[in-house]
């Protein structure tokens, strides 16, 4: 009989939650209207009936308190309406209102979140100085409101079944024991006045997990001079005014520098970067001079064909047909020629100069 109570009394608490949780949900509902409608006071009554309900999660928890605010700053109550921002702001440090209220809400709005602070709370490292597991912990840093009551910590052992563990909210360190031998996960609710939801801490999707690492030992401390005086007796039997021996430093393979190492050390241009590019660089010098000797070879048949035909009539002057048409042509061809060498040049000039710069290096060892 004693399960069946047991499981009775669950189901009790489950729908006394529930019908709690409906409560307040109907009566956010109505105060939502009211204040809508700039029916402050019965609207403010609603929301402190949905406040007082246990159980509200952290979406009511929220709406609630700007509400509360908002219906202050309507009743012209400056500083209730400016705790109920700073509340919310507490808690949501990014909160915008969601709803037109009068210019005081927007007021009292404004300066809550010039002053807020934000309820600060965040995971801790887990005690693992027992060779396991053994704890899980919240850091609570900064409560300006004294919001936090409760905090409850849901985990599961080594991917066992997930436990729950209720541990009161305190500044500081608030930790839950458990006992895992290699891996926990685990996340948090924070809970408020009549169990509210405050804050979450992960979730079960999302969960914190810690797993278990050894200690690193520490290296054994150098040996002390008397002690590494015994291990020399020469040094140990020697005068103390007598000159000590001292060894040349031997390296062991761990101190020896790497190959790469002294590949590193330094490096130059491969031998052949720089005769390929001189080379290059000299044809085109070379092309580009013999493209100018063609090209004032063309300007100049040009021009004494231009004069011999005249700028406006046209008529040859001065010059048979076969030595018109035989400057014509030197000009052209003459032209090609020095525009195909230019470009050659300009190419091999280029090319030099690339592989003078990018060529490839050879490490001098």
């Amino acid at each position: 009989m004693s399960g069946l109570k047991r499981w009775a009394g669950v189901m009790l608490l489950v729908l006394a939650t529930a019908a709690s949780a409906q409560t307040a949900q109907d009566n956010l509902k109505k105060a939502r209207t009211l204040i809508g409608q700039n029916k402050f006071a019965p609207g403010l009554k609603l929301v402190e009936k949905a406040t007082a309900e246990a159980g509200n999660d952290l979406e009511t928890t929220l709406e609630l308190l700007e509400l509360q605010g908002v219906a202050n700053a309507g009743l012209k109550r400056p500083g209730p309406a400016k705790v109920a921002f700073q509340k919310l702001l507490s808690l949501f440090p990014m909160w915008t209102l969601k709803r037109k209220g009068p210019p005081a809400a927007v007021k009292a709005f404004a300066e809550a979140k010039a002053s807020a602070e934000p309820l600060a709370i965040l995971p801790a490292t887990p005690d693992m100085s027992t060779g396991k597991i053994s704890e899980i912990a919240l850091e609570l840093k900064s409560d300006p409101h004294k919001l936090a009551k409760t905090v409850i910590f849901n985990y599961r052992v080594g991917g066992g079944k997930w436990k729950v563990r209720a541990v009161p909210a305190a500044s500081g360190r608030v930790v839950a024991k458990v006992d895992a031998a290699d891996k926990v996960e685990w996340y948090a609710t924070v809970l408020g006045a009549n169990d509210a939801e405050m804050m979450r801490i992960r979730n079960v999707d999302s969960p914190i997990t810690h797993t278990y690492q050894a200690p690193v030992r520490q290296a054994a401390p150098a040996p002390a001079p008397a002690a590494a005086a015994a291990a020399d007796p020469v040094a140990a039997d020697a005068p103390a005014d007598a000159p000590r021996r001292t060894e040349e430093p031997r390296l062991t393979p761990t101190d020896r520098p790497s190959d790469i190492e002294l590949v590193e050390r330094g490096r130059r241009r491969a031998g052949w970067v720089l005769p390929i590019s001189l080379t290059m660089m000299v044809a085109g010098a070379g092309a580009g001079g013999v493209g100018t000797y063609f090209g004032l070879q063309s300007s100049n048949a040009r021009r004494q064909f231009a004069t011999a035909t005249g700028a406006s009539s046209g008529i040859v002057v001065g010059l048979t047909r076969q030595q018109a048409l035989e400057l014509d042509s030197q000009a052209k061809n003459g032209g090609t020629i020095a525009n195909t060498l230019w470009i050659s040049a300009g190419a091999l000039v280029l090319t030099g100069l690339a592989v003078a710069i990018f060529g490839p290096d050879e490490a001098v060892q």
